[in-house]
């Protein structure tokens, strides 16, 4: 279904990737959904705290994401300054034992260095 609205030369917002995430989620594709929210982060799209939220739930049944997938998510939220939400799922990923990257730490430093 994505691929089709891809292919018409439409551009999927957080509604759709968030919705499509969830379908993999509710038949147990969680990796599926992973790769989807990477995706629509490569491709700018900001998630949403609904999307912040199937991720949650994932990490609850016990699928981790990768690193990667962490770093991104943290990324977009800090871009759009969500920056306590990005803290929060920081603090997640040190829960699982995932390592951000340098340049995490460079945005996370700098976005809260900007803060009042």
């Amino acid at each position: 279904m994505l691929m089709n609205v891809k292919n018409d030369g439409l551009k999927p917002d957080v509604y759709t990737y968030t919705a499509v995430m969830d379908g993999f989620y509710k038949v147990g594709r969680s990796n599926e959904a992973m790769e989807l929210l990477n995706e629509a982060i490569e491709r700018g799209v900001t998630p949403n705290v609904v999307t912040l939220i199937h991720l949650h739930h994932v990490i609850e049944i016990g699928h981790i994401p990768w690193t990667i997938t962490f770093n991104n998510v943290i990324q977009a939220l800090c871009g759009v300054g969500k920056i306590d939400k990005a803290l929060l799922l920081l603090f997640l990923m040190y829960e699982h034992g995932k390592i951000p990257s340098r340049t995490l730490y460079d945005t996370l430093i700098k976005k809260l260095d900007q803060q009042p």
